[in-house]
């Protein structure tokens, strides 16, 4: 991260995807350039594309929006009984979803608690991941938003959860990281 008194950049690289964010277009923009030099980018412009990029690449762009990542007390546990007959569909959709959790911590909790049946995603596992898919295509532009005036500061927040998992019966941690008065992760 670049920071001085007025202008700052923060890049984040996530395996083979890049994001930048700043408060100086024109320096981003030669940031941009360089990197390009460098390696060959494919620019997808603002996160709000991604998110439709991803409904598209997923035949979810025409889906109805909803208003909540998840159903309000939905119980999701290995023991359902309609597996799917190709899991890689729900596999691929949450791995794009992880990706954007990064921006969009509103769809982390669904999105981690959905990526606990990756190994045999059931029909129910699929219904739900569809129905934070509906959510993102609700709201595709909303993300982190960092304060002008925000200090650059790390604060890390922790508490754990002995019963949310049925299956197991073992504990959730939550940490809460805040870069100045955003939360980030």
């Amino acid at each position: 991260m670049r920071h001085n008194e007025e202008n700052f950049i923060i890049l984040l690289i996530y395996v083979d995807d890049v994001i930048l964010a700043g408060n100086n277009l024109v320096e981003m923009e030669t940031l941009k350039v360089h990197l390009n030099n460098k390696f060959q980018l494919k620019d997808l412009g603002d996160l709000k594309h991604y998110a439709f990029q991803m409904l598209e690449d997923l035949g979810h762009l025409g889906c109805k929006p909803v208003n909540t990542p998840m159903e309000a007390n939905l119980k999701l546990s290995q023991d359902e009984e309609d597996r799917l007959a190709d899991p890689k569909l729900c596999r691929r959709a949450i791995g794009k979803l992880q990706y954007l959790t990064i921006t969009r911590l509103d769809i982390s909790f669904s999105v981690n608690k959905l990526s606990q049946f990756l190994v045999t995603p059931k029909a129910i596992h699929m219904k739900a991941t569809e129905r934070v898919l509906q959510y993102v295509k609700n709201c595709p532009g909303q993300g982190l938003f960092f304060p002008a005036t925000s200090e650059i500061q790390l604060k890390a927040y922790t508490n754990a959860d002995w019963g949310t998992y049925p299956d197991t019966r073992r504990s959730t941690t939550g940490i809460f990281i805040f870069l100045g008065q955003s939360l980030i992760s």
